[in-house]
Formats: C-alpha cells, sequence, structure tokens
C-alpha cells in the first residue's frame, strides 16, 4: 500500500469513519462526517484500497523470517503514530535491520541499478532517502544511549524524551566520555563548545 492511501485510512480512522470493501464497493461509516476532499480521494484510490481492505497485511507467526518489529513497522503503527520520534525509530530500526540483511550489492562491472534501501522505505513510506537516512542514525543512537537511561527508549516513542540532537550527539559522546553523554542526554549540557567537552 502506497504512502497516499495509507494517509487516506489514517484520516478515516481520526475522523472516526470506518472504512471496509464490500465486494467491489468501497463503504465508509458515518458517510455524512466524510468531507468532500476525502470522498475524491477515496474514489481515487479505490483499487488499490479496496485490494489493502480484503487482502490484510499477513500477521507474523513465530516461525516467520520477518521480525514482529518490522511488521509493526511496516503496516500498523505507520497508519497512525503516536508521535513522529516512534515513526522515525521504526523506520529507522526497520532500515538499519533490512541493511545489515541485504548488505552490499556484488560488482559487477555492469551499469546495473540496485536501489538502494533507503530508497525502497522512501517509497514505502512517502518520505525522503535522507529522511530514512537520519531515520536509521536516530535508532541507531537510541539503542546505544538506551545503556545510560533504560526508559529512554520509552520516553522517545511517547514524546517526552530528550531532542534527536540530543539523543544523537549523546550516542557519540558515550564511548570516550560517557558522564557528559548522561548530562546531554538529560539536557543539564548542550553541545560542547570548541569540537572537545
Amino acid at each position: 500500500m502506497t504512502a497516499p492511501a495509507l494517509a487516506i485510512l489514517a484520516r478515516c480512522r481520526r475522523l472516526g469513519v470506518a472504512v471496509r470493501a464490500d465486494g467491489g464497493r468501497l463503504m465508509f461509516r458515518p458517510a455524512s462526517v466524510v468531507p468532500a476532499d476525502l470522498r475524491t480521494a477515496l474514489a481515487e484510490h479505490k483499487p488499490e484500497l479496496l485490494a489493502a481492505l480484503t487482502d490484510p497485511a499477513p500477521v507474523p507467526t513465530p516461525g516467520d523470517p520477518e521480525p514482529l518489529d518490522d511488521w509493526i513497522g511496516r503496516y500498523w503503527r505507520p497508519l497512525n503514530p503516536a508521535d513522529p520520534a516512534e515513526a522515525a525509530v521504526l523506520r529507522g530500526r526497520r532500515h538499519n535491520r533490512l541493511k545489515r540483511k541485504q548488505g552490499r550489492p556484488p560488482k559487477s562491472g555492469q551499469n546495473e541499478h540496485f536501489i538502494k534501501t533507503a530508497q525502497r522505505l522512501a517509497r514505502e513510506y512517502g518520505v525522503s532517502e535522507m529522511t530514512i537516512r537520519r531515520d536509521g542514525q536516530f535508532a541507531e543512537a537510541v539503542e546505544k544511549a538506551g545503556t545510560l537511561d533504560p526508559e529512554l527508549e520509552r520516553k522517545v516513542i511517547s514524546g517526552k524524551g530528550p531532542p534527536k540532537a540530543a539523543v544523537i550527539m549523546a550516542a557519540e559522546l558515550l564511548d570516550r566520555y560517557p558522564d557528559l553523554a548522561r548530562e546531554v542526554l538529560e539536557g543539564r549540557r548542550r553541545r560542547p563548545r570548541g569540537g572537545t567537552p
């Protein structure tokens, strides 16, 4: 499902509109709260929405090779993330996992075009390739800086955590200056002046 179709379903959910497929028809209730622009969008994306509603996302089983976190990142949470930071962490984790799993494409000497992981995910989520890469960096930083604060991930996902820049900086400082990294993460210290603590 593309980002516009996901956005349409998310908007319907926010309005309290139930959308379902009934044969070849797209049904939505209560129809009285659906504005004209949303009706147009539903009509434009009808085939895609019907396909998604009649063939829901497969739920992973314990033996599936795809981790549950990937499933959540792909099908469930992008519809309505509680916070932009939550969406960033989930996209970033998925990017990092897929990158590790795929590795670099082999060099063949041919002018083959390989779609990068970030490009593929950017298309899927409807964001830029650079956003996916930054999300990957942020997800790594949340994991690394989580050694300083075990509640960091929960705080970030709930929107009550430190700013992204502070989390990334704390992760960069952690190996050489753990006390400074803790201060940055707790908001007691900003970026070190002159490049050194």
